[in-house]
Formats: structure tokens, sequence, C-alpha cells
């Protein structure tokens, strides 16, 4: 988000259609290559540790219901929109606090999207308390 302004190809705080490109293609590459180590390579990395005494339930929870999904569906759809609205509602707070202060208005951005992805990050932060590493890193 702030290369941009650093790049030469293009006037302004653009990219150009080449380096959009590459960072498109780095992007997929990069997850590429983390759901192959996660998946395939080092796949033992990243499974739940079995304590003794453990049931397969208590290890692996089991896949949901289609009514379970539906409804997480349903509900995924109303919750993104109260994030981001919740977003939009509290940014002109934060860039008055942000113009008061003199910190550069890039940094806006930078508290909304920590914001927007707080959800997130707690629920990784549980998952990794909880040794759930697979968990965590796919939150994360």
């Amino acid at each position: 988000m702030v290369l941009p302004t650093f790049t030469s190809s293009r006037p302004g705080p653009e990219f150009s259609p080449l380096q959009l490109g590459f960072a498109a293609i780095a992007s997929l590459a990069l997850y590429g290559v983390f759901v192959l180590t996660q998946t395939v390579r080092h796949r033992d990395f990243f499974l739940p540790v079995a304590l003794p005494g453990d049931t397969p339930e208590d290890v692996h929870a089991p896949p949901p219901t289609v009514r379970a999904t539906v409804t997480s569906l349903g509900l995924l759809c109303p919750a993104l929109v109260a994030v981001v609205g919740l977003a939009k509602t509290v940014s002109p707070a934060i860039e008055a606090g942000v113009t008061q202060t003199g910190i550069p208005e890039s940094f806006v951005g930078v508290v909304i999207a920590l914001l927007v992805l707080l959800p997130e990050g707690l629920a990784a932060t549980r998952a990794a308390a909880a040794g759930r590493v697979q968990t965590s890193l796919n939150l994360g």
C-alpha cells in the first residue's frame, strides 16, 4: 500500500499494470507454496498434538453439517457488512486524531485494517494458545 509512492513507473502513487501483475502472481505463488507446505510436504507440522488419553474427537473437530455450513455462510455476509460499516463509521474520528497528532495520513489505513482484522487476529491468538497451529496459521 505504501510502495506505489516510491515507484517511478507512473506519475502519482500508482502501480503500473506490469507491477500489479507481478504482485498478483507473486501473491498467488506464495499462497500456493504455503498451502502445499501445509497440506503435503510438512503436513505433520500442522496437525494438532494428541495428548495421552485423547480421543479422536478431542484432536479433530467433526466436519460441520450442511445446515451449519449454510447458516455460517448466511451469517458471514451480515457480519462482514457490520465490520466494514463499523470501519466506515469510526474512520472520520481516526482521521481527525491522525491529523491532530501530525501522523501521516496513510496511518489511517493501517488503523482501519487492524480494526477490520481484529476478529481474525483474536481467533488466531486463541487457537495458538490452545496449541492448534494449523487453525492459527489459517486464521492469521
